[in-house]
């Protein structure tokens, strides 16, 4: 949900990290143009790769392995609006749950909602209204699996966003030398991605 400021006012916690990284460790040495039997660097490349991840999903709005979250909400949305998921793209809904105007836990019946992918949203059927809610906070809570699954399935531009940013901070950490030219390369990617119609 977002408030009428646009902040929005939902508490994440992801519950199962990726099983996997979207770029591997033999493609940032070789991104970095190191021996692949150097393993004085792994742990370095290894967070920057994270780190690097990270970057692209906030820029993107987008998970990029699967992942599981908890999203907690005040309330369900007035006026029978949709409730807007943290997340692209969402792979399914496991539970909503929410605690009832006596504060006892009840779980929504996946008959009473329904999930547009393409737009993170969890609406209404017709003649369904959200039920209500005690007045307190994280009243309400989507456990939900998003991402695109593995690696494997990414979009090569994902990719080669997180091995641009690699190999810049890797080669030049305070980014001193770091031309002009990377970072708009970088933009482009990101500019590029948030165009496309890919989830």
């Amino acid at each position: 949900m977002l408030t009428s400021n646009g902040v929005t006012d939902w508490t994440l916690v992801r519950t199962v990290a990726p099983s996997e990284r979207p770029v591997s460790l033999e493609q940032a040495k070789q991104t970095t143009r190191l021996s692949q039997a150097d393993s004085t660097h792994d742990g370095t490349l290894l967070r920057l790769i994270d780190g690097a991840t990270s970057m692209v999903e906030q820029h993107t709005d987008r998970v990029l392995c699967t992942q599981e979250f908890h999203a907690f909400y005040n309330a369900f949305p007035s006026r029978d609006e949709p409730v807007i998921l943290p997340h692209k793209p969402i792979a399914s809904i496991t539970t909503v749950t929410y605690l009832d105007q006596e504060g006892a836990s009840q779980t929504l019946d996946p008959a009473d909602y329904l999930l547009d992918v393409g737009q993170r949203l969890l609406y209404l059927p017709q003649g369904k209204s959200w039920p209500a809610t005690a007045s307190q906070i994280r009243a309400v809570t989507v456990d939900y699996v998003a991402g695109y699954g593995g690696a494997v399935n990414l979009d090569p531009l994902f990719k080669q966003a997180i091995l641009l940013l690699v190999g810049v901070w890797f080669n030049d950490p305070a980014m001193e030398f770091t031309r002009p030219q990377h970072s708009t390369a970088y933009d482009y990617i990101i500019e590029s991605l948030l165009r496309t119609s890919y989830p």
